[in-house]
């Protein structure tokens, strides 16, 4: 199974791909940064250490996803499909942004539940989506304060229910 995690934000958006079947492994991972700037650009990573920063124009969030999707593409194994995931920043909290980004990859068997997406649920792609659009709530700060106590303390807090 592989999981696309989304962070968007108002002028990038952070991605990762992780194949949850096989240890958590990363195939990659990136950012389309400068989202509607002149110097806008793609950069990716792969667990090799490789990487590459493309410049490209990126308009809007669509065109920034869309460049995150051609990346994705050209990985030496390929995914046919992966779940994907909004949080944090403006992919979490804007069901229109949501929509808008999302609404040109039809082509990928994703289907957008517009009632769904409007009322915040979880999941928001619609019951026949080949590929689910899911919303996860997250508190960023929370987590690296936890992280940080495990650290030091070396206790996992009892409170954390990740």
């Amino acid at each position: 199974m592989h999981v696309l995690v989304l962070n968007s934000g108002s002028s990038s958006i952070k991605f990762q791909l992780f194949d949850m079947g096989d240890g958590e492994q990363l195939p990659v991972k990136g950012m389309a940064d400068k989202i509607r700037l002149e110097d806008s650009f793609l950069r990716s990573e792969s667990p090799n250490g490789a990487s590459e920063r493309r410049p490209m124009d990126l308009p809007d969030h669509r065109s920034a996803l869309q460049a995150v999707f051609e990346a994705l593409s050209r990985l030496e194994e390929p995914c046919d499909a992966a779940d994907i995931v909004f949080t944090a920043g403006i992919g979490e909290n804007s069901p229109y942004l949501r929509g808008e980004i999302l609404r040109p990859f039809g082509y990928l068997g994703l289907r957008v539940d517009e009632a769904r997406n409007q009322q915040g649920q979880t999941v928001f792609s619609s019951d026949d989506s080949r590929v689910r659009a899911m919303r996860v709530p997250t508190n960023e700060e929370l987590v690296i304060a936890r992280d940080t106590c495990t650290l030091i303390t070396g206790r996992v807090l009892a409170s954390e229910g990740r």
